[in-house]
């Protein structure tokens, strides 16, 4: 196995500053950011009045009345207003710092991959995505050429064309806008890991409880099997005829078994074994879950 990243410079950065930064985050993101204050960093999720997704980040201290939010969503302009959108009264100021700012993915991490994070100087944080790990890198713009070098020297690839993406889908790895979106909740897109069920009230907590507790989420991400592409994404996935889901990701594998693919399905449907299909060309598609 072999690491490899991905130069991801241009994602959203943005920089909170003042003594109520930390307070504000906490009330309208879903997880617990207490521990930040003890120099943790905590991956969250911005979610609306309805419990869609608005942006999921990796909360970064800088002390504590220095946030800096890494965001997944690729227009830091959504990012920024979203938090603007809440300072009312508070000692707050929101910067977008996202040009200042190198971004890389390290993915398929090696065991040993702890052992040289830090010596690379900037910020990183581990991101935990289900059962998968990637570790993104950030530091000053002016430095990225000497960081990439030393990654080389370490045995850590830059990524071939369509590597990444056939990591993501495989691993089941939802990524804006195609899974990560405001038509889509915490629960449906997998990402509990990230919500706290124990700490106050925040932007969206009352319908993200109230699915948990009735089990009303509606669909699922789940990792597809497809036989070739069905062409355009995404593409609705049918059940004899009627649409159980919704096909948004898909990457060729390396053997002859087609394609993987990620997309949601109805919850309702995820309990039954019928056949599952894409119309795309002449001919449908089948697909099967993984």
């Amino acid at each position: 196995m072999r690491s490899f990243f991905i130069n991801v410079t241009g994602k959203s950065i943005v920089r909170m500053s003042g003594r109520d930064s930390l307070d504000l985050l906490q009330r309208i993101s879903t997880n617990d950011l207490l521990l930040v204050k003890s120099g943790e960093k905590v991956q969250t999720i911005l979610t609306n009045d309805k419990g869609r997704i608005v942006d999921v980040v990796s909360v970064i201290p800088h002390g504590f009345d220095n946030l800096l939010l890494a965001g997944s969503n690729p227009t830091p302009a959504v990012l920024k207003g979203w938090i603007e959108k809440f300072v009312i009264m508070e000692d707050i100021t929101v910067t977008d710092v996202t040009a200042e700012y190198y971004e890389l993915l390290v993915f398929d991490l090696e065991p040993n991959v702890q052992d040289f994070y830090s010596q690379l100087g900037g910020d990183f944080v581990f991101e935990k995505w289900g059962s998968s790990t990637l570790l993104r890198l950030l530091g000053d713009t002016g430095s990225i050429d000497s960081v990439i070098r030393k990654l080389g020297e370490w045995g850590i690839g830059k990524e071939l064309p369509g590597l990444f993406e056939k990591y993501r889908i495989s691993n089941g790895i939802p990524a804006f806008p195609s899974e990560l979106s405001t038509t889509y909740n915490p629960l449906e897109a997998g990402l509990d890991g990230m919500i706290s069920w124990t700490k106050g009230c925040y932007v969206g907590q009352e319908v993200i409880a109230r699915l948990d507790t009735y089990k009303k989420v509606q669909r699922k991400i789940v990792r597809l099997r497809l036989e070739k592409h069905p062409g355009g994404l995404p593409a609705a996935i049918m059940s004899r005829e009627h649409q159980v889901g919704l096909l948004t990701s898909a990457s060729r594998l390396d053997d002859a078994e087609g394609l993987v693919g990620l997309g949601y399905i109805k919850t309702s449907f995820l309990q039954t074994a019928d056949e599952l299909s894409i119309r795309g060309g002449t001919e449908p598609v089948r697909v099967t879950l993984m």
